[in-house]
């Protein structure tokens, strides 16, 4: 199967990860998104792709809710498709990290416009490694790997980098309903133990009800102003929460 045919099929899937009140990416800025990585194999094109189809309404939510200019960081980059979508915006500094060498030299290995880096750390000192301070953060399918006290730890630095006015969204596996949350820590579990993030097979899993995310996030110098669940139809217990610093 050419890319011409299975493109068209993950944008339509992409469908199925959008949120309810938040759309995906239009078919040409579908394409657009893809376009960087061409020129790497075809099948990391497709995983590529798969990732860009399940991010495609949280790329278009960040997209609108971040600050259009100033420094962004996008927490667990992958292979920078996030991160290449808000660098669009001319005024972001916007830098994407993650834990994963390999992911970060495929982020870099593609054009990149000046406006944006990649760098291959660990998240809390990406934060804090700097005087920087942040007007976004994106933390995507981040914070479950992490044990609770890292977890706490990362949003406290973040909270104390982030500017008064800055913004952070956060999607995460939540532990409502059972049955999903169940299918999807046996995938990560799975995951986990055949390296699919290049970590240690017995990597952290640390799930949080909606309500414990909230009290965790107020506890550490965030607001949730906004958050809804992710769609109904995929067997997933996503959680989006758009954030400020109180």
């Amino acid at each position: 199967m050419n890319d011409a045919t299975w493109r068209p099929a993950l944008w339509l899937c992409a469908r199925l990860f959008a949120t309810p009140n938040h759309p995906p990416l239009s078919r040409s800025d579908f394409h657009q998104a893809l376009s960087p990585y061409t020129a790497v194999s075809r099948p990391l094109r497709r995983v590529i792709a798969l990732r860009t189809a399940a991010l495609s309404s949280l790329m278009r939510r960040a997209d609108a809710c971040l600050p259009a200019s100033g420094a962004i960081l996008d927490a667990g980059c992958g292979h920078g498709q996030m991160a290449r979508w808000l660098a669009r915006e001319p005024g972001r500094e916007v830098v994407g990290v993650d834990g994963s060498g390999p992911r970060v030299e495929v982020a870099r290995s593609v054009k990149t416009p000046a406006n944006l880096r990649f760098e291959h750390a660990n998240i809390d000192d990406a934060i804090t490694d700097s005087d920087r301070l942040w007007d976004g953060f994106t933390f995507v399918d981040l914070l479950l790997y992490l044990d609770p006290k890292a977890q706490r730890h990362v949003l406290l630095c973040a909270r104390r980098a982030a500017r008064p006015l800055a913004i952070m969204l956060i999607k995460d596996s939540i532990t409502e309903p059972a049955w999903k949350h169940g299918i999807t820590r046996a995938e990560e579990r799975l995951k986990l133990s055949r390296g699919y993030y290049g970590g240690a097979s017995d990597g952290c899993l640390t799930y949080r009800s909606r309500d414990e995310w909230v009290a965790l996030l107020r506890e550490t110098g965030w607001e949730v102003v906004e958050d809804e669940r992710t769609s109904r139809l995929l067997p997933y217990p996503g959680w989006v929460a758009v954030c400020h610093p109180v």
